[in-house]
């Protein structure tokens, strides 16, 4: 992964969104979203797909104090941008 946040009490998004792990992808250019569950003293966690494109790119990862998930791409003769995902 080349970024990782914690939604919980860093996004707005509601539901199962905002206690996800969310990981940035930049081979596949994909954000993944990474469900929790507890397993004793550990985690165990189930992977879906939360953003794709193509070519997509993601380089980083960040929460804005509007509760806005932030995502920059860019790397190896791609454009760069940053996208910001709205609950």
């Amino acid at each position: 992964p080349v970024g990782v946040l914690y939604g919980a009490d860093l996004t707005a998004f509601a539901g199962r969104d905002r206690a996800a792990l969310f990981i940035g992808d930049w081979a596949y250019g994909r954000v993944l979203a990474v469900d929790l569950e507890a397993r004793g003293a550990s985690w165990s966690g189930t992977l879906r797909p939360f953003l794709s494109g193509s070519p997509l790119p993601v380089t980083d990862l960040a929460a804005g104090p509007d509760g806005n998930l932030y995502v920059t791409i860019g790397g190896r003769n791609t454009q760069s941008g940053l996208y910001r995902v709205r609950p």
